[in-house]
């Protein structure tokens, strides 16, 4: 398999699971810069059929501990190793896309609803309330993909950024597990991951004026059944907003049906995952999950969905933006009913968008 076919295939798989559930994601043609969406299922990247895949895209180090954890007999463990195959193979598809401006994923106009670690890189447990993927790797991973791209413009051009070529990138982590493309920081490129219910998304968005980028994917289904009642569904809101923000829930929540008031809990509790992400440090959800620096789940919430997102920022989340030297955090979000898909972008201090 050549390098060029691995990165058809796995574009041509995500567009696949983008346009089935492009609804979720309309929120994209709203954005206003360049942006890329990468949807991959685990289960696919982790099949016998894309061996051929695994061994051209991830750098030899980590490639060779994702495919001891796949075949480890291990579900947890070969759970969190297609997670993080899929962060490698969807790092090189997404960074090609915004530097040459081709992302295949046309959308018509919807409503939308750090100092490196100096352990060397890191990879977290792969929940969302760590903007991170599993797997500990040693220092250094090396180069994401091997190998130069046939007839690829770069070779007239080594120093153009708007043509690098895939095997220059690779994936590496903010002490806070914030995920980063080495080299590229500096060209206003920043990448996010999320993962649920069989989807992990990538997104990726270019631009000199951005500080940071998050993406939070929810699958709906899990919040449906017998006991995921409207009860169950003011508990869950209780447990992650604050006073302001629950009041304001349960008001625009009188009369509603139980299934769009399970989605915009949802919504809420994504849009905080990723604005978190966003701001580099992840959320304190409890049981273990997140570090000493990420910030408490009351301090970023939302005040209200539509027409626009508005975000409530809380003492902890302001203090994290003024370090950055940020401004305006937009948020944006959609549903096709399976999943609801969020996303945060925070801007400079100067850019008043």
């Amino acid at each position: 398999m050549r390098l060029e076919d691995a990165l058809q295939e796995v574009e041509a798989a995500s567009q696949k699971l983008f346009d089935r559930h492009r609804d979720s994601v309309a929120w994209l043609s709203e954005t206003g810069f360049p942006t890329a969406l990468i949807w991959l299922n685990p289960a696919w990247a982790a099949e016998p059929e894309r061996a051929a895949l695994r061994k051209l895209l991830p750098h030899p180090r980590i490639q060779r501990r994702i495919e001891s954890h796949l075949m480890s007999g291990k579900p947890a463990h070969a759970r969190r190793a297609a997670y993080a195959l899929c962060d490698r193979l969807a790092l090189p598809v997404a960074v090609r896309q915004l530097m040459r401006g081709t992302s295949p994923n046309p959308l018509p106009s919807a409503s939308s609803g750090q100092a490196l670690s100096k352990k060397g890189v890191r990879l977290g447990e792969g929940t969302d309330s760590c903007p991170s993927s599993p797997l500990p790797l040693a220092r250094g991973e090396g180069p994401g993909v091997r190998g130069a791209l046939p007839n690829d413009p770069t070779t007239q051009r080594p120093n153009d950024p708007t043509t690098q070529r895939p095997n220059d990138y690779s994936l590496m982590h903010t002490a806070m597990g914030q995920p980063i493309v080495r080299g590229m920081r500096d060209r206003g490129l920043h990448i996010s991951y999320s993962h649920d219910g069989g989807a992990h998304l990538t997104v990726a968005a270019r631009d000199s004026r951005l500080l940071g980028v998050g993406i939070d994917i929810v699958h709906l289904p899990r919040l449906r059944g017998d006991r995921r009642d409207r009860a169950y569904v003011e508990r869950f809101a209780r447990h992650f907003m604050s006073a302001e923000e629950y009041a304001v829930f349960l008001s625009a929540g009188t009369g509603e049906e139980p299934d769009a008031f399970s989605q915009r809990g949802a919504a809420h509790f994504s849009l905080m995952e990723a604005a978190s992400k966003a701001l580099g440090t992840g959320l304190k959800i409890g049981g273990g999950m997140g570090g000493p620096a990420s910030l408490p789940k009351q301090s970023l919430g939302v005040l209200d969905l539509q027409p626009e997102v508005e975000f409530i920022i809380g003492p902890e989340a302001r203090s994290r933006i003024a370090r950055l030297g940020g401004g305006p955090l937009k948020g944006y979000w959609g549903t096709d009913g399976e999943y609801l898909v969020s996303a945060a972008f925070l801007w400079k201090v100067e850019d008043r968008r």
